[in-house]
């Protein structure tokens, strides 16, 4: 049986690939990771939720750069956080999915972006996973349209860069999530 490992964010789109892993009746668990984000202690709470929804292992991993990260692009933020993972799952999981969506404004969310890891990847250690971003040619919409047909707990997710309990409304994330109350 293969083991996937999903990067759970505690937003909409890593539940979402949890989700559809989870259909393919493969062993899943979930990682997440803490890398001095702002929104960090919401994040956790909500991939604790998720995963206990899910009734899967969640994982922490702790990376400390010596500063904290704030609303915005993150340079080399996805892949800080795919070969953190890889590293830590090495060994124990096939796959490490990845929750990006077509339509972004962030370079590390593109295909390229995708490729350019996955080959990094195949000339790593034999144990690393492969890497797969299966929402990465999905819009956002039909990310939401997925959690509205699934019946996925939305309200056990948080999406804010900012890091308050209330949504801040600015961010990329918040007008994101905006379009699923539309």
């Amino acid at each position: 049986m293969r083991t996937s490992t999903v990067l759970l964010s505690g937003g909409i789109d890593s539940m979402v690939c949890l989700d559809f892993v989870i259909e393919t009746k493969r062993y899943v668990d979930a990682v997440y990771i803490d890398y001095g984000q702002i929104s960090r202690t919401y994040e956790l709470e909500a991939a604790k939720k998720i995963s206990n929804h899910f009734n899967i292992e969640l994982r922490l991993i702790t990376l400390d750069f010596g500063k904290q990260f704030g609303v915005g692009e993150i340079p080399n933020r996805n892949a800080a956080l795919i070969f953190s993972a890889a590293v830590a799952i090495s060994g124990s999981s096939d796959e490490l999915i990845l929750g990006i969506h077509a339509g972004t404004e962030y370079k590390d969310c593109t295909a390229g972006f995708v490729k350019a890891c996955k080959c990094v990847l195949e000339y790593s250690q034999y144990s690393q996973p492969s890497l797969i971003a299966p929402l990465q040619t999905w819009s956002k919409d039909n990310v939401f349209a997925y959690c509205i047909t699934k019946n996925l707990p939305i309200a056990k997710t948080y999406s804010c860069e900012a890091g308050t309990l209330l949504p801040c409304g600015k961010c990329l994330s918040c007008r994101d999530r905006e379009e699923l109350s539309c």
